[in-house]
């Protein structure tokens, strides 16, 4: 009988040590939201419509490229990504990881144009280029 008690005190001593060693090679907790974010880019030429009014023309064509700093953009290096605008002047970049990006919309007939835009998660960013 000695020996039964001797036996249960020996495993209630080690049922805890099992219970913290076996915690320790649990996973960590996986955390699956992941920064998502859209720009949305729109390309256009602001004609005088006379009368005081505007005409908006849509750019198609532009390369609208996407970096994430400004140096970057600047030296045109480590581009991110680069759409070109469709016949009614808009491209949209998605799935964006960042909170911030540069932009720079080139077109041949109409120039350079540089933007920065902010990209909360969740949100759509809006950005015009008008020449």
């Amino acid at each position: 009988m000695k020996e039964n008690k001797n036996f249960i005190r020996y495993i209630l001593l080690l049922l805890p040590l099992t219970v913290i060693i076996s915690c320790e090679d649990e996973p960590q907790e996986i955390v699956t939201h992941v920064h998502d974010a859209t720009i949305k880019v729109r390309v256009y030429q602001l004609l005088n419509g006379g009368g005081g009014s505007s005409i908006e023309v849509a750019i198609g064509g532009a390369v609208v490229e996407l970096y994430e700093t400004e140096s970057d953009r600047d030296l045109s290096v480590n581009e991110v990504l680069q759409h070109s605008t469709d016949t009614d002047g808009n491209t949209s970049f998605v799935n964006l990881k960042l909170d911030h990006y540069y932009l720079r919309c080139l077109h041949p007939n109409y120039g350079e144009q540089l933007d920065d835009v902010s990209t909360p998660d969740g949100t759509v960013s809006f950005v015009d280029f008008i020449y």
